[in-house]
């Protein structure tokens, strides 16, 4: 099924190397995610569209082919320990879902 890129969220937990606990949400469609991999971001999370049509137009949507990266570093290079990733659906309206968790990672 596919779902709206704008609609999808990203939330990660986790302990920094200093012990701290940090939680952060990432929306897929955010301009410093969205089209990016790890390599060429600063963000966390970054996704990768495999960008369909429908009767000629483009469209972005969260489906079978797209990829979401995890770094498992901090910003300062450092490696996080304990992360909890989860990745929801939430619409502006009507019901929304958590679609996958992991934890302990």
């Amino acid at each position: 099924v596919e779902l709206a890129t704008q609609a999808m969220e990203v939330d990660v937990s986790y302990t920094d190397a200093s012990g701290q606990g940090v939680s952060e949400q990432y929306n897929l469609a955010d301009t410093t995610v969205y089209g990016f991999y790890p390599g060429n971001s600063d963000s966390m999370v970054t996704f990768t569209d495999s960008v369909g049509t429908n009767n000629g137009d483009t469209k972005s949507s969260f489906d079978t082919g797209d990829t979401i990266y995890v770094k498992s570093v901090d910003a300062n290079g450092e490696p996080i320990f304990d992360m909890y990733v989860s990745i929801s659906y939430v619409p502006n309206s009507g019901d929304g879902a958590v679609l996958r968790t992991w934890d302990s990672l």
